[in-house]
């Protein structure tokens, strides 16, 4: 299959989370300047390798610059980007591009120029609606720069907003969880992602609740957030269709669902890890290693930064495309399956299926099996049989 996806990993912070381990750092005085010579770099030589075995690499359908702060880089940065992937892959005339974004108080008058640009879909990381805990996890925002960014996207022309959510937080509860998603609801979203608290170790929250994890809530109180908020975004024709993503109809994520779907994409970028070729491959999380590959390689060589290659054999193939369906509400089709491997998964699964069916994990849909309400609370313990 030949990738219609691209994700770009920009590793730029204003300032780092007191929960996030993803791959960051504050720029240095020429940062941008060499990450954006780099980057190009990396995605003409990509481009070139693509032309060489297909005639012509496939225009895009989907491209997501995520990080790190994306919203971070210069506009003239982001625009040599934009720029570079149109001439080395071209983009579809639907293509859903996807900028995150935090919502701090210089986002608004960059946005008209973003949309200019061709960024269609905005994803702002408003991750609380409480100020108190906001700065708790040191993020640069109030729920009020939210709002002020959200009104000015739109009369930039955004059409496609997305937010995030993270709840489970220390001295959080249900109630006060409720109140934020209450405060949410009120502003037009077309996506929302949500994700439990998860703590990491090495970072500063970690560290903190090891020395006191009593602020926490409760294992049956996480849960109960989670499943209320699923009911509440229902009511509101926000849509879960994933574990921990809701769309109103129409706009669920054209990326993620490349990934849940096991599909091939392009990554540029440090850290960045894509899927092409049937292999997954793996950018150091380094810069200065990334940079030095790159610039080394020049366009003669893609995957010049790559430091990890996998191979994913057809049965590996097989048993995720299985375990990541599984995310999605719809769950596996077994018809889709029979269409993409030649072979029927209720034969190769058998005994996963009955096992997970037994214990109550999975429920029989008309085309096949998704998760049940019990599956999802114990959704890790279903994506092991498939590991």
């Amino acid at each position: 299959m030949i990738p219609t996806a691209a994700y770009i990993h920009v590793p730029f912070c204003a300032s780092r989370c007191s929960y996030c381990d993803f791959y960051s750092l504050r720029p240095g005085a020429d940062s941008f300047q060499r990450y954006t010579r780099a980057v190009c770099l990396e995605i003409r030589a990509e481009a070139a390798a693509a032309a060489q075995k297909n005639a012509a690499p496939a225009p895009l359908t989907s491209c997501y610059f995520g990080g790190g702060t994306p919203s971070f880089l210069p506009l003239s940065a982001l625009e040599k980007i934009m720029d570079t992937l149109r001439r080395s892959f071209a983009f579809d005339a639907e293509a859903e591009i996807t900028l995150e974004a935090n919502p701090a108080k210089n986002l608004p008058a960059r946005l008209p120029a973003l949309r200019r640009m061709g960024f269609n879909r905005l994803s702002l990381g408003l991750q609380s609606a409480d100020n108190r805990l906001l700065k708790r996890l040191g993020r640069i925002h109030t729920r009020e720069d939210f709002a002020e960014s959200l009104r000015a996207a739109r009369e930039a022309g955004f059409d496609n907003i997305s937010s995030d959510l993270i709840f489970a937080l220390p001295g959080q509860r249900l109630e006060s969880f409720t109140e934020e998603v209450e405060w949410l609801l009120q502003f037009p979203l077309e996506h929302l992602s949500f994700y439990s608290l998860q703590l990491e170790e090495g970072t500063p929250l970690a560290a903190e609740m090891a020395r006191d994890p009593s602020e926490l809530p409760g294992e049956d109180e996480e849960r109960a957030m989670y499943h209320s908020l699923r009911r509440r975004l229902n009511q509101s024709g926000l849509i879960p269709y994933e574990i921990s993503n809701a769309a109103r109809p129409g706009f669920a994520s054209r990326h993620n669902l490349v990934y849940w779907n096991a599909l091939p994409y392009y990554a540029f970028g440090p850290a960045a890890a894509s899927y092409t070729e049937g292999v997954r491959r793996h950018n150091p999380q380094d810069f200065e290693l990334w940079e030095q590959k790159v610039l080394a390689a020049g366009e003669t060589q893609a995957h010049a930064a790559a430091i990890e290659d996998e191979k994913i054999d057809r049965a590996s193939e097989q048993a995720e495309y299985v375990m990541l369906r599984f995310r999605l509400t719809e769950g596996l089709s077994f018809k889709a399956y029979r269409e993409r491997f030649g072979e029927d998964p209720q034969r190769r699964f058998a005994g996963a299926f009955s096992r997970l069916q037994e214990r109550g994990l999975l429920q029989k849909t008309p085309a096949g099996l998704a998760l049940s309400e019990l599956g999802l609370d114990l959704a890790n313990q279903v994506m092991l049989e498939f590991v």
